[in-house]
C-alpha cells in the first residue's frame, strides 16, 4: 500500500511559490450567507404546481441547500431546482422573468410524503445536474450558462406528484455572495 499526501487545489496554491491566490469559498474565506423561507402547500395543488422559496444572487457560490417539510402524504414527490426570479427588476437583461433554468437542478423526484423535520442536504442529489465537481463554480456556470446575465435566481419545488396533505415546505441554503 503507497503512503500518498495529496493537496486540495487550493493548498496547492497556497504553497505555490510565488502563492496563487484564491477567490472567496474556494479554498479561502469568504461571506458566508444563510437564506431560508417557506411556503404552504395545499393538497389541492395540481402535480405541476411551483413553489418559490428564496432567491439568490447568480453569481453566488452554492455550499449546501436543505430541505425539511411536513408529512405532505400520499406519494408526494417534488423537483427542486433554478427558475430566473418572476420579478423583472430581479432578472438579467434578455431573460424572461419567471423562466425555468433547470427544474431539478438539486433534487429530482424528491419524495416528500413523510415529514423530514431535521433537513435533508438534497445539494448535489441530482448528481448529473450539480456535480461534486461543480461546486466551487459560480451558480451560473454550475447551471450550464454560458455567461453570468446578472440578476437573482429562485430556487423552487415543482411538484411532480400531486400531495395528499396540506403542509409546509422550507428550503434552506448556504451561499457564499461575492
Amino acid at each position: 500500500m503507497a503512503n500518498v499526501d495529496i493537496k486540495s487545489g487550493s493548498i496547492t496554491n497556497f504553497d505555490a511559490s510565488p502563492r496563487v491566490a484564491e477567490s472567496a469559498g474556494e479554498g479561502c474565506l469568504g461571506n458566508l450567507a444563510f437564506i431560508d423561507d417557506f411556503v404552504p402547500v395545499i393538497d389541492t395543488d395540481d402535480s405541476t404546481s411551483i413553489y418559490r422559496v428564496i432567491r439568490v444572487p447568480s453569481n453566488c457560490l452554492i455550499k449546501a441547500v436543505r430541505v425539511r417539510h411536513t408529512a405532505l402524504g400520499g406519494s408526494c414527490a417534488m423537483d427542486i431546482g433554478l427558475y430566473y426570479a418572476n420579478s423583472t427588476g430581479e432578472v438579467g437583461a434578455g431573460k424572461t422573468p419567471g423562466a425555468v433554468i433547470d427544474v431539478d437542478f438539486f433534487a429530482s423526484a424528491y419524495v416528500a410524503s413523510s415529514a423530514q423535520l431535521a433537513g435533508i442536504d438534497i445539494t448535489h442529489e441530482a448528481a448529473a445536474a450539480f456535480p461534486l465537481t461543480d461546486h466551487g463554480l459560480p451558480l451560473w456556470e454550475a447551471a450550464g450558462l454560458t455567461s453570468d446575465p446578472g440578476g437573482k435566481f429562485d430556487i423552487a419545488a415543482t411538484l411532480t406528484v400531486a400531495c395528499d396533505t396540506t403542509g409546509t415546505l422550507v428550503i434552506e441554503a448556504f451561499v457564499i455572495t461575492p
